[in-house]
């Protein structure tokens, strides 16, 4: 993760703490005189200054200034953690979840866009995100898409139904060649043909990387099985949570 990513992610942590309410806001803070010129640093466009970096240390005594330079330690000071920098979403407290974590939010008019674009990394930072906290210091990307359709929907506790909100989160292509844990998880694939497929796995070849698909709706006339190829896909996840109403996942 470059630094500018790491800001981007500690500027969603101030957002979502109500501790500014604009990344405009922080640019001011910060002694910048327009929007573009910190926007410009924000981007990874302009690099960092040592006379940032000490403006940032003496906002936010509990930034870790090393892990947004040089990705060293945790995004917060280890002798500053206490409950109240760790403030949920929610506004409750957590004592286990401290690992701020941040989720791409894709629309579905974001995810027509990113198919047609081949879901362009460059396209996926522009999104809007929210930040989560998790009780490990999780590897990989996190996203959150609307499901469509009932293709999921078997009427079980662990269905997915159409508007139901995914939390997913990214497998790293080097576990591709790997065995994926098709009996613990649903999985999202993000296809260059089909956009976004929600499934559970039913086969997977993981010499060729075929994978036979099924829906858990049992309308097999509606949902047959069907093969891909992870070569066919740009992204592939787990699906963590659903949420089916007003709320956050954690």
């Amino acid at each position: 993760m470059s630094v500018s990513n790491r800001f981007k992610l500690f500027i969603a942590y101030l957002k979502a703490n109500k501790l500014i309410k604009t990344q405009k806001e922080l640019g001011y803070l910060l002694g910048f005189e327009t929007e573009s010129a910190f926007s410009q640093v924000v981007n990874g466009k302009v690099p960092f200054s040592e006379t940032l970096y000490n403006k940032l240390r003496t906002l936010y005594n509990f930034l870790n200034i090393e892990w947004l330079r040089n990705d060293e330690g945790e995004m917060f000071k280890k002798s500053e953690k206490n409950v109240s920098d760790y403030k949920h979403l929610d506004g409750k407290f957590s004592e286990t979840k401290r690992f701020p974590k941040e989720v791409i939010i894709i629309t579905a008019k974001a995810g027509l866009n990113l198919q047609s674009n081949y879901y362009a990394d460059e396209l996926l930072q522009d999104l809007e995100k929210r930040v989560i906290y998790l009780d490990h210091d999780a590897k990989g990307r996190y996203f959150e898409i609307d499901c469509i359709g009932d293709s999921m929907n078997d009427g079980s506790i662990d269905s997915i139904a159409n508007g139901d909100k995914l939390l997913l989160r990214e497998i790293p292509k080097i576990y591709w060649k790997d065995k994926f844990h098709i009996n613990k998880w649903d999985f999202t694939f993000f296809h260059y043909d089909k956009g976004f497929i929600t499934k559970r796995i039913k086969e997977h070849n993981i010499e060729t990387g075929d994978l036979l698909l099924e829906s858990r709706n049992p309308d097999k006339e509606h949902y047959p099985d069907f093969w891909i190829n992870l070569k066919e896909c740009a992204i592939v996840t787990n699906v963590v949570e659903v949420r089916r109403q007003k709320g956050v996942f954690y």
